[in-house]
């Protein structure tokens, strides 16, 4: 009879090492493969949300919406969000019902994927819908102000970015960013903005691109963002 070989203790942990430094050199790399499909994904998110701005200001006089304290006849005219506005212009309406609103928004897949970045929510507590419009992302502040102009033609070929991935304010984990950039600096300061794409973060322009912006090119234009009676 022939004797069946069998693995002695040592090689079975020598075969055991090896995996382990195998999956100790392709883990990282599968992990940036992942990343960088993910960021991808949030251009795309950006792209999107400014056809859905444009949308919106072609079926409003050539206006754009503001970042929060829009009018909204099917949230009982109470403060309403871009992200609820824009996404509306492009989607259609929710229920007119706030609660049910809400629901809706909770279980549109295509609004939550539009709406957040999938980098940042790797890193965030769950989605928490809102009637009033969550988003990952945030407007820039200059949006904020009833008094300033809205119209496009006087916002073209501007150097600010328009809308960026942001953060939740009070260094809080919350899945959705502040509407607005607000007193948070394009600066690195307190991880405000996100800039989780290797070292920087994204950056929407009115006209449409998308940009990699890093933590020194945005302290460089600081202080513009913060004027928020101006858009630059």
């Amino acid at each position: 009879m022939k004797k069946h070989s069998k693995f002695t203790l040592v090689e079975l942990l020598v075969v055991i090492a090896i995996i382990g430094i195998l999956a100790s050199l392709l883990l990282p790399a599968l992990g940036k493969a992942r990343k960088t499909s993910q960021t991808a994904l949030s251009i795309n998110n950006l792209k999107q949300i400014s056809i859905a701005s444009m949308i919106y200001a072609d079926n409003n006089n050539g206006v754009l919406c503001n970042s929060d304290s829009n009018a909204h006849p099917r949230n009982n005219s109470a403060s309403t969000n871009w992200a609820r506005m824009i996404y509306e212009g492009m989607f259609g309406m929710f229920s007119f019902n706030s609660a049910t609103a809400r629901d809706e928004m909770d279980n549109d897949s295509r609004y939550k994927k539009m709406m957040y970045c999938p980098v940042l929510l790797g890193e965030r507590a769950p989605i928490v819908s809102s009637q009033h419009g969550h988003s990952g992302y945030s407007m820039n502040r200059y949006f904020g102000r009833d008094q300033n102009d809205f119209t496009l033609n006087n916002l073209s070929g501007k150097i600010e970015p328009y809308i960026i991935p942001g953060t939740a304010s009070s260094a809080s984990n919350d899945a959705h960013a502040d509407i607005d950039f607000r007193g948070s600096r394009l600066e690195l300061n307190n991880g405000y903005p996100a800039y989780a794409y290797n070292g920087k973060t994204l950056a929407l322009f009115i006209g449409g691109h998308v940009e990699f912006m890093s933590a020194t090119q945005g302290a460089s234009i600081n202080e513009i963002v913060n004027d928020r009676n101006d858009f630059q």
